[in-house]
């Protein structure tokens, strides 16, 4: 088998979601178009949850990968995904009613 990120073990890994619809991006939440070309931002690309230069081991490990959007994530790079980008279960920087 292939060792390069694109090897065949990653391919396996990305080929998973294909035919599926409804698949969100792990960053922002949003649905990702599986039939946009791989070049357009908002396409497919498989994303690794923890660095795979800083976890290689990690690199080929099905859990340790999950869908995004092409641009969310070149905007996460290769660290940890940024205040923002991901979504949470509430907006927690409103205020509650009880709270004012």
């Amino acid at each position: 088998m292939s060792d390069s990120k694109y090897g065949s073990r990653h391919r396996k890994n990305r080929d998973a979601y294909k035919g599926h619809d409804n698949v969100r991006c792990w960053l922002c939440g949003d649905l990702i178009d599986m039939s946009l070309k791989r070049t357009d931002p908002m396409s497919f690309e498989l994303d690794h949850k923890k660095s795979a230069a800083k976890f290689p081991e990690l690199r080929y490990d099905p859990a340790n990968t999950a869908p995004s959007h092409r641009q969310c994530n070149r905007d996460k790079g290769a660290g940890d995904p940024k205040p923002g980008l991901t979504r949470t279960s509430r907006d927690w920087s409103r205020k509650r009613e009880r709270d004012e």
